[in-house]
């Protein structure tokens, strides 16, 4: 008889995993390094990504704060969740 897992099991093995990324990238993430940052616009949220410079990790908050290359905008405490490691522009 094969066993069922319940139906939140998936849900927290792909969370798991995620966190599992994110700490990961927290420990390679270096100040002034550049990273890939993904957009945010679903209803409520209109920021757009693009490449950015870190200029500060919070590891407690797991966020970072950044400053895009291109168009020079600033943002604070953006989710590591949205930020991948772009070493290819470096």
């Amino acid at each position: 008889m094969a066993t069922e897992q319940p139906p939140n099991a998936n849900l927290a093995l792909s969370q798991a995993t995620n966190n599992a990324d994110d700490d990961d990238l927290l420990n390679l993430l270096t100040v002034d390094c550049l990273v890939d940052v993904e957009d945010r616009m679903w209803p409520g949220m209109n920021k757009q990504g693009g490449i950015a410079r870190v200029k500060a990790i919070d590891t407690a908050k797991r966020t970072v704060n950044l400053h895009y290359v291109v168009d020079r905008r600033k943002e604070k405490d953006v989710a590591i969740s949205f930020v991948t490691l772009a070493p290819q522009y470096d």
